[in-house]
């Protein structure tokens, strides 16, 4: 396992700001959010490809699902809800904003990792910080058109296991 196994991983609930309010209610249950969280890894898994296999076009995160997911997509959940979330949170990481990835990326590069020292030795690029331009490439919405200012954290349904106990094991997940 590298340094960064976790990356590609749904942390915890904010994850629901980035779905449209119906799905957002109905991945409050523990199997519509696992699903949700097996498509979030599946963009990861895409975005390590290289070449055109590597874009996340839902066609190409389709096929690294391996036929996972359907709760998610039954409760209207797509593809690209996942692609916002994960584009979000690398903006968010970035030099735009926090900084957090470039220094964790270092900070793993000291320590040895060949996946992040030669994260840390590829050219800047002057649209490296493009994520709109991302955004409008992978055709989704302009401004998270999804994302609300308030989620209720541990409102999740009674009727399924509490949120706390999803399990970030990814071995279930064909991953």
């Amino acid at each position: 396992m590298d340094d960064n196994a976790d990356w590609g991983t749904v942390q915890d609930d904010s994850a629901l700001e980035y779905l449209p309010q119906a799905v957002r209610r109905a991945a409050r249950a523990k199997s519509v959010f696992r699903d949700y969280a097996a498509v979030v890894r599946a963009v990861a898994v895409v975005l390590r490809q290289p070449g055109a296999a590597g874009v996340p076009t839902p066609a190409n995160v389709h096929v690294a699902l391996m036929g996972q997911g359907d709760r998610f997509f039954t409760k209207g959940g797509c593809v690209e809800h996942a692609m916002d979330y994960v584009l979000r949170g690398a903006r968010d990481q970035s030099p735009l904003r926090d900084g957090t990835w470039d220094e964790l990326q270092e900070s793993f590069a000291n320590e040895g990792s060949p996946e992040s020292a030669a994260y840390a030795a590829m050219p800047a690029f002057a649209n490296d910080l493009e994520f709109v331009r991302v955004e409008q490439m992978l055709g989704l919405p302009m401004g998270n058109t999804h994302k609300s200012s308030y989620v209720g954290h541990g409102n999740f349904d009674e009727d399924e296991e509490d949120f706390d106990d999803v399990d970030d094991d990814d071995s279930d997940m064909g991953f």
